[in-house]
Order: structure tokens, then sequence, then C-alpha cells
């Protein structure tokens, strides 16, 4: 008797144990069930028709409101979906205008999620004939060089890139402007890639036109002279020789660096091209620790003798 009831005590808190558990269930089954409404903003990307450019400020995104179970709209738009705006059939072909209706369906939203609204719904929008041409790139400078430091040469590469855009607007187009380009952060000659700031929303770039900010800088004088420098001769011929093997540079160190520099702490290096044979002009180069900026190299080449 004594084990029946011991096994129907042990059956009880087994149903209690399972109803709890059950109960926790069904909890987060409602919890994650009951409807959410978000607001979303999603891009817009426009489809025209070839030859064909919207001329008039439309509107980049669209912000719509959506309804549905926690659980679908826990992870709703993680992939940067868009709205497509598909034109091609319009019937535009060069200046004129359009009412264009964004449906629900245009709304890429999951099974089980509602579409609510959508701000804008209807667009207006305006059409000329698409132009192409190429426009200079001027850099936007801001900031000054180091007082140590001068800038002596400055370019952009490419000096012009390829835009299109509604005829009008490129018509009256003729430069486009960088992102700032803080000079004071130039420290010794190099190249910087940039992009093209507060481009009209109606003028595209054509292709991919990476633009780089080529510059030079150099010391204003020299503060150290470093004597008998080695010269470190990088080359595949297994027998070469040379007089000079020691040089002398004049360099800037920068406000604030060490102005103790050693020889041990600068590099001279003659690259012999691959190949060579007999007496060769080869020109040096320096590396240098950041901060120590190269005025003079003395000589700027040296004369070596490869065997061939």
């Amino acid at each position: 008797m004594e084990v029946i009831k011991s096994n129907k005590g042990l059956s009880k808190h087994l149903l209690k144990l399972i109803s709890f558990f059950f109960g926790i269930t069904l909890w987060f089954y409602v919890l994650n069930s009951e409807p959410l409404e978000v607001t979303k903003t999603l891009e817009l990307e426009y489809i025209l028709p070839k030859g064909v450019a919207i001329s008039n400020i439309h509107p980049p995104d669209v912000k719509v409101k959506l309804k549905g179970s926690r659980t679908f709209m826990r992870n709703l738009f993680g992939g940067n979906e868009k709205v497509f705006v598909n034109l091609k059939s319009s019937g535009i072909k060069g200046k004129g205008s359009i009412e264009h209706l964004i449906g629900e369906q245009d709304i890429p939203a999951p099974f089980g999620v509602q579409v609510l609204s959508i701000e804008p719904k209807v667009l207006e929008l305006e059409f000329q004939k698409e132009v192409t041409k190429r426009i200079r790139v001027t850099p936007n400078l801001v900031g000054e060089v180091s007082r140590d430091l001068k800038l002596i040469n400055s370019r952009m590469d490419p000096i012009k890139i390829k835009l299109k855009g509604p005829s009008k607007l490129m018509k009256k187009l003729k430069e486009v402007s960088t992102s700032p380009i803080d000079l004071s952060s130039l420290k010794r000659s190099g190249s910087l890639k940039v992009n093209i700031e507060d481009l009209d929303q109606r003028v595209k770039i054509v292709g991919e036109s990476p633009v780089n900010f080529n510059y030079e800088v150099s010391p204003r004088k020299a503060n150290i002279t470093l004597k008998n420098v080695p010269v470190r001769f990088l080359t595949s011929a297994r027998r070469y020789s040379s007089k000079q093997r020691l040089v002398s540079m004049d360099v800037l160190v920068s406000e604030g660096a060490d102005l103790n520099l050693k020889n041990s702490e600068v590099s001279v290096v003659a690259d012999i091209p691959n190949g060579s044979s007999g007496t060769v002009d080869v020109p040096l180069r320096t590396v240098l620790p950041e901060g120590v900026f190269l005025l003079k190299i003395h000589p700027e080449s040296i004369k070596v003798y490869v065997k061939p």
C-alpha cells in the first residue's frame, strides 16, 4: 500500500512539473504571437528606360508601417531590402512627367506581415533626356600642413570623372568636390582615396571610379645631417661591387620627435635591377622613422658594377 501511495505522489509532482513547463511554453508562444507594429525606412531604387533621367528632386526612400507577430518582425528587413520602382514600361522616352503609385505588392514584406501604410504612396516624377559627360574633380582642402612642411604639389587622379544625369542639370554642372581633405594629417608624400561629396541625387557616377588625391610634401629646412650611412644593396646578382658604400643625408625631424637620430635608425637602399650587367647607375631610396623627412641625400645615385 505504501508503494502505491508513493507512486501516486510522484505522478502528481510529475504532472505539476509538466503543467508548469507547458504554461511557460504557451506564455512565450502567446508573447511572440502578439501583433506588433513597426515603421521601417526602405531605399527606393528607380529602374528607368534607357536614355532617360529623373529631373526633379524625388524621394530616395519610403517609410512603411507594418504589422505582424513578434516572431516575423524580429529580423524584418535585415538584408538592406529595397523597393524597386520599375518605370521601363511607363512609356516615357524623353521629357515628360508621371505619377507612380507604390502598392503593397511592391513592399518586400514576408508572409504573415501586413503592410498598413506607405509614405509617400504616390511619386510625382519628371523626366528629361539623360546626358553623360566628364566633369572636373576639385579637392576640398581644409586646414594647413605642419609648419615644418610645405605642400609642393598636388593633383587629382583622375582629373575628371564620368557622370550622368538630366540634360539641363548636366549642362550647368562644371565641377564636383571631394570630401574634406585635412592638410594637417599629411606627414609625407603619398596618395589618399577620397569620395565625391554633395553630389546631386539626380546625378550618378558612371562605373566605379575611385578618386585619389596625390600629393607631395617637403621639409622647409634640414635640422640634422647624418654622415657615413651604409648603403644596403638589393640584387639577385651573385657578384657586384661599388666604390660608394657610405652616403650622407639631410633630414628634418618634426617637432616633438627625438632629435638624437642615429644612423642605425635609418636605411638607404640601392635596388639593382634584375638582369643588370656591367656598370649600372642605381638611384637610392630611404626608409625613415615616423616624423623624419628626407630633404637631400648625397649622392642621389651610385654606380654599381655587376659581373655578367
